[in-house]
């Protein structure tokens, strides 16, 4: 088990029980060119990875095959499976090759390519680069693949476990840890900088953004319903996302895969509204930033108090506001202050909430205690007061600006001697 670094630790861990299998039967020819008999051959069987069903796509389907044998780097032999004659290869029903026993071979076998591929030797499979049209291209199935040298024997099984060519990515919400007014409701995941390619061998690596799409699998809508319980459950269901192999370094974090969180946002004070949402992003981080072909990741998204710090996920909150009409501010000792000439008056003022900005306007200062020469002023360190001094007889009016959720500016009126 691998252990990323984030608000709560995915462990990534590798999917197994294959459950679907294909049985080829191999005659194995010994040396002396003796030819055994099918039933006497080397069994050969082909397995994909657990076959979970979710909403989009279908882990275990098959719909075409390509099977080679290369003895070294030479193509022995190819074959190319799809209708009827794949559908019963599924069933059971031996496919019949003759080989050399005890010579070892190279078996290569790839599903859901959607069309037969030719390779004349194995250095050209190792270069083939099978695209998506788009990020959920999966209409055929999901692309698998596996390669394995085995020396076939007389009467010794041969097994070959497809593996596919793309990590899965579970995601899950705790919300235990939210204050109690706050709510999140999550209404998109999407994986970043998605690889457009992967090759049929395991190690796959973008070498550019022209190789990745920047917005890739994503679930929106009622697939992300699973993550906001309705019955109040802090611990929510699982969701899956898919992502092509990308085996990036350290140094490659801009090329690296990352999943986006997208949620509306309400609390007391802060909300999101419409399509405009709280974001969280987690680079997927495994030895640098690798995601690995046939992996499971389990992501766990953990936010804590208002929901808007980070721990691990990079966290876009340009879009949380206050909510209208939130908002208040008082001024001690008031709009209205009458003092002596050389007296000193102190001005403060508090607003709520606590995060809204209060500035004394500079333009305002500028023009009564320089221009005018009216008093002098002295800002207090928190900003929020200021003392000012009379220097001459008259009126002066100070502005004060507020941020949001106010954003209003207010004014005080100071009199010397009226």
């Amino acid at each position: 088990m691998k252990i990323f670094n984030g608000m709560t630790p995915p462990a990534a861990i590798l999917a197994a029980a294959a459950t679907l299998s294909l049985l080829l039967s191999c005659n194995a020819i010994p040396l002396e060119k003796e030819t055994l008999s099918a039933a006497a051959g080397t069994l050969v069987y082909i397995e994909t990875q657990e076959n979970v069903r979710s909403l989009l796509p279908d882990e275990g389907r098959m719909t075409d095959l390509n099977l080679y044998v290369f003895n070294g780097n030479i193509l022995e032999k190819r074959f190319y499976l799809t209708g009827q004659p794949l559908s019963s290869l599924l069933e059971g029903q031996a496919l019949e090759m003759t080989l050399v026993s005890g010579c070892r071979y190279g078996f290569l076998a790839c599903a859901n390519l959607g069309y037969e591929v030719v390779f004349r030797s194995r250095q050209e499979a190792e270069t083939y680069q099978y695209w998506l049209a788009y990020p959920d291209d999966y209409r055929p199935g999901m692309a698998m693949s596996v390669y394995d040298e085995i020396t076939p024997q007389k009467g010794e099984p041969v097994r070959l476990s497809l593996q596919r060519m793309m990590a899965r990515v579970d995601i899950r919400i705790d919300r235990s840890g939210l204050a109690p007014d706050v709510q999140l409701e999550c209404r998109k995941l999407k994986v970043g900088n998605c690889p457009r390619w992967g090759g049929l061998f395991p190690g796959s690596r973008p070498k550019s953004t022209d190789d990745l799409f920047l917005s890739g699998f994503q679930l929106d809508g009622i697939a992300c319903n699973p993550l906001n319980p309705l019955d109040g459950s802090a611990l929510s269901e699982e969701v899956p996302l898919y992502i092509m192999e990308n085996v990036q370094p350290e140094e490659n974090q801009k090329l690296g895969t990352y999943v986006e969180a997208y949620f509306s946002y309400e609390s007391d004070t802060l909300c999101t509204v419409g399509e405009n949402y709280l974001v969280y992003r987690f680079y997927l981080q495994d030895d640098g930033f690798k995601v690995h072909r046939g992996c499971h990741y389990h992501i766990l998204i953990r936010p804590r108090g208002d929901g808007l710090g980070t721990g691990g996920w990079r966290v876009d909150r340009e879009a949380v506001n206050y909510r209208s009409g939130i908002g208040w501010y008082k001024l001690y000792p008031g709009n209205y202050v009458e003092c002596r000439l050389g007296e000193s008056v102190h001005i403060r003022t508090e607003c709520y909430p606590a995060g809204m900005s209060s500035t004394f306007n500079a333009e305002s200062l500028y023009n009564h205690s320089v221009e005018r020469g009216m008093f002098s002023y002295r800002l207090g360190e928190d900003g929020r007061s200021i003392t000012l001094t009379a220097l001459k007889k008259g009126s002066s009016m100070i502005d004060i600006d507020y941020g949001p959720p106010l954003n209003e500016s207010h004014w005080v009126l100071v009199v010397c001697e009226p």
